[in-house]
């Protein structure tokens, strides 16, 4: 299943965005409802009632444009999140993209769940970039 966020524009640089992201000790603001936090700028463990325990490792980092991260769960084969960052003047637009390897009839059931999720991950990254400029 391959989903995409809306893209969202920051009123911010890229290079603020993309330091951001890049470092997954910033991810606890951004992702909701979660509890057993640990992190390290390539990784972090955390766990989402309901879904369970997560690990979530920067896999790929482009400077300035994408960083991509693998999450493993013991429910799921593989999740990877990735976010596109463009560059717009002194802005620039953040899109987030989720891969997920699970079973069609699963996929169906869990879309809309994890749609919601990737546009709320998207939209408290913008909030939280710009309020801190």
């Amino acid at each position: 299943m391959n989903l995409s966020s809306k893209e969202v524009l920051i009123q911010a640089k890229d290079e603020a965005v993309f330091g951001l992201l890049s470092n997954c000790n910033n991810f606890k603001q951004y992702i909701p409802e979660i509890q057993n936090w640990q992190s390290t700028e390539d990784s972090c463990h955390f766990t989402i009632q309901g879904v369970g325990d997560i690990e979530m490792i920067i896999s790929e980092k482009t400077a300035f444009s994408s960083v991509i991260f693998n999450l493993k769960n013991h429910q799921i084969k593989s999740i990877i999140i990735s976010f596109d960052i463009k560059n717009n003047e002194n802005n620039c637009l953040l899109t987030g993209h989720s891969t997920v390897d699970i079973p069609f009839f699963i996929a169906q059931m869990i879309k809309p769940s994890v749609q919601k999720f990737l546009d709320l991950l998207v939209e408290r990254i913008k909030l939280s970039i710009e309020n801190k400029q």
